[in-house]
């Protein structure tokens, strides 16, 4: 059965695949019908969008970018829930061609999962998602390869470091694609966080202890920022 033949007669088709498989896909779209919807859970927008736009043609409008901000690190049918979008965002990211008709529609899908659903501008979307999510997975991948060379200090390793690592089990292909697709915007969250780091290095170097205190300071309240934010959501 091909794709084309898949979504023959399909009123909406959501487009789950890795970002750097989405051009090679959206052609196969271009024949879809003319009140069929199609939208996307990628965690990369603006590529996405091009992608959509160069592939599907004239049925363009009826293309929905959204982004789901839920889920894991583990992938698979044997990891879904049907709870899974309860309570949770998802950022929706249409663009001046998108049909009005089809962002309802997308709209209301989201909304009968039980999602809470935001209209953002795609680029705007990439930068925030490079911080919060590219970023950390990011952090995670190398933390767990600079520590998968020293085995020994793994068999001592606590909570602290189970949390900070956990994503790092994620599916390394997607994230790779994740990381070359918003590679301007990640690049950038990097550039911050490096000068974080290079901050803590200094004062440890110097023994500048006011000076590290400081910077632990601010990275706590930042945690409680954040503890509060999600706590007035739930």
């Amino acid at each position: 059965l091909s794709l084309e033949e898949a979504v023959e007669g399909a009123d909406v088709i959501v487009v789950a695949v890795p970002p750097l498989a989405m051009p090679g896909l959206f052609p196969k779209l271009k024949g879809i019908g003319e009140d069929a919807v199609v939208t996307d859970v990628g965690s990369v927008k603006s590529f996405v969008i091009e992608a959509a736009r160069q592939g599907m043609g004239e049925r363009f409008p009826q293309f929905v970018p959204a982004h789901p901000i839920a889920g894991s690190e583990k992938s698979g049918v044997e990891a879904s829930a049907g709870d899974l979008f309860q309570g949770r965002r998802v950022v929706i990211t249409p663009v001046e061609e998108t049909s009005r008709e089809a962002l309802g529609r997308v709209r209301n899908l989201w909304e009968q999962t039980g999602a809470h659903v935001e209209v953002m501008e795609a680029g705007h979307h990439d930068r925030i998602l490079a911080q919060t999510s590219h970023l950390p997975h990011m952090m995670a991948f190398a933390l767990m390869e600079m520590l998968a060379e020293r085995r020994e200090a793994v068999k001592f390793s606590a909570g602290g470091l189970r949390d900070i690592a956990r994503i790092a089990g994620s599916d390394p292909a997607l994230w790779r694609d994740i990381a070359l697709t918003n590679r301007e915007a990640l690049l950038e969250a990097l550039q911050h966080f490096s000068e974080a780091m290079r901050g803590l290095a200094q004062a440890i170097e110097h023994r500048e202890g006011e000076r590290l205190l400081e910077h632990l300071t601010k990275g706590r309240e930042g945690w409680n920022t954040l503890v509060k934010s999600m706590s007035k959501e739930l």
